[in-house]
């Protein structure tokens, strides 16, 4: 659709092509002005506007000329043409930053209607109609819903291998240099190409991404499988960690070296006759990147990483990650993901942790929770948790904590959706000073230092409340 700057409710979305039947996807020249919206100003862009509905196997992708001034698009569907009824697809994956995204949660069948809002100064504009379209039951296609990182992803890592998988194995020698490239501001930068299975592995030729970029991945038709080209082109984008709001950022490529260039590197640490963590490469055993940290757990004994006693979140903060209980958690004591506390109870500083303590005062049926503790001192202990019964074992999730010591108000998310917002007692407890652990507290004696068991992966701590749409978008990483 040839939308332009700020969008009317009279005028009209064209679009350059009318799928074929066999597509399954119609889309109107010129949509009516009761069906479709205007632009009042000329696009931002000349170039010909791309097909705006383009039928894959279980999924539609949408593309959309940029419009002038927008930061960002809103994108609305519905089996009818009433958008008061339809869906925010923002609401599944976050900000849609680029000009295309791909909605894969659509029924084969049904004929649904698109519609795009551009976003400018914070405010959705009145909506342009894209078109309609159904998604196909078979053939060659991209799944969307299954790319590393996720489509419209943010805060990427810099060292990332983006995993592009398809319905089918495309044939080694469609995977030719050209076939998927990679640009910045439409400047193509050099990747290196290895296909993987069902899947194409990309990476780039200088060994990182630009930080702070967005990254535009555009997979070409001369992608074949079983002699099959793609029925048309694939667009996505990603955007690259910003670092200047990043603290620290340990993505455990088999190091526990901070990679945002502030310089907390991480020590690997055996604590009296645990066994040291180690990097897990299996399958299944990271969720970003190539490896993960594997911590053995252990009560008195186990393994962790130091941080040192100058680390230091400040008074607002943003702690995310993924993690991966392993059974069972410890049946006495909480693990702590993250902690620069030096003893279960009284001793001062903050703390995420899981925990399954019979009959103690965290939770009183002691069930797999995940919870928040922070302390200024002797008698101050404050808990948050979830209800029991939430961590499932062997199952990762992505975990994001905000905490605003200067307005007491602390937000919790999980796998990028917000669970709860909670108001802190107080603000004053240390978050410097004590030693910084991952996996354990800083404890060393006979009382145990409660060590994780399990795998933990891509652990940042922001220097900000991040909101909610970037941690939706950092979830898909």
């Amino acid at each position: 659709a040839s939308s332009s700057a700020t969008a009317s409710s009279s005028a009209t979305a064209s679009s350059s092509a009318t799928a074929s039947s066999s597509a399954t996807a119609s889309s109107s020249a010129a949509a009516s002005s009761s069906s479709a919206a205007s632009s009042s100003s000329a696009a931002s862009s000349s170039s010909a506007a791309p097909d705006p509905v383009v039928p894959g196997y279980n999924q539609i992708t949408l593309q959309w000329l940029p419009v002038s001034g927008s930061t960002s698009y809103e994108i609305w569907y519905h089996p009818t043409e009433n958008i008061a009824s339809a869906t925010r697809w923002n609401d599944t994956v976050g900000t849609i930053g680029g000009t295309s995204t791909t909605i894969t949660v659509l029924q084969p069948g049904i004929t649904y209607h698109f519609w795009v809002k551009p976003v400018i100064g914070a405010i959705p504009q009145p909506e342009i109609w894209l078109g309609s379209g159904q998604v196909l039951a078979s053939g060659f296609s991209v799944l969307a819903s299954d790319l590393l990182p996720g489509e419209n992803a943010l805060e990427v890592g810099l060292n990332t291998t983006l995993r592009i998988p398809f319905s089918s194995s495309p044939d080694v020698d469609s995977i030719t240099p050209g076939a998927i490239t990679v640009s910045i501001d439409g400047v193509p930068i050099e990747v290196t190409l290895s296909p993987s299975e069902s899947a194409v592995l990309v990476t780039p030729s200088s060994g990182s991404w630009q930080a702070g970029k967005t990254h535009t991945v555009t997979v070409s038709t001369t992608i074949r499988s079983g002699g099959l080209p793609l029925p048309s082109a694939f667009t996505y984008s990603f955007t690259t960690l910003d670092t200047a709001s990043l603290i620290a950022h340990w993505d455990f490529e088999n190091t526990a070296n901070d990679t945002s260039g502030n310089g907390w590197h991480g020590t690997l640490a055996a604590i009296g006759s645990g066994s040291m963590p180690v990097y897990a490469t299996g399958s299944g055993e990271f969720k970003s990147g190539s490896s993960a940290l594997y911590l053995p757990g252990g009560y008195v004994n186990g393994g962790r990483v130091d941080l040192g006693t100058s680390f230091d979140p400040g008074q607002v903060f943003t702690i995310c990650g993924w993690f991966k209980a392993e059974a069972p958690i410890h049946s006495q004591k909480k693990e702590l993901l993250f902690s620069n506390r030096t003893d279960l109870g009284g001793s001062t500083g903050f703390e995420l942790f899981i925990n399954q303590w019979e009959g103690s005062s965290v939770t009183l049926d002691g069930d797999k929770i995940f919870g928040i503790g922070y302390c200024r001192g002797a008698g101050t202990d404050q808990y948050w948790t979830t209800a029991t019964d939430f961590i499932v074992y062997g199952e990762w999730k992505h975990f994001a904590v905000s905490i605003d010591r200067t307005t007491l108000q602390g937000r919790v998310y999980f796998n990028g959706v917000a669970s709860d917002t909670f108001t802190l007692n107080y603000g004053d407890f240390p978050v410097s000073g004590n030693p910084w652990y991952i996996g354990s507290t800083g404890y060393s004696g006979t009382g145990g230092a409660y060590f994780f068991k399990g795998y933990l992966d891509d652990i940042r701590v922001y220097k900000r409340v991040l909101s909610p749409e970037e941690i939706l978008n950092i979830s898909r990483n």
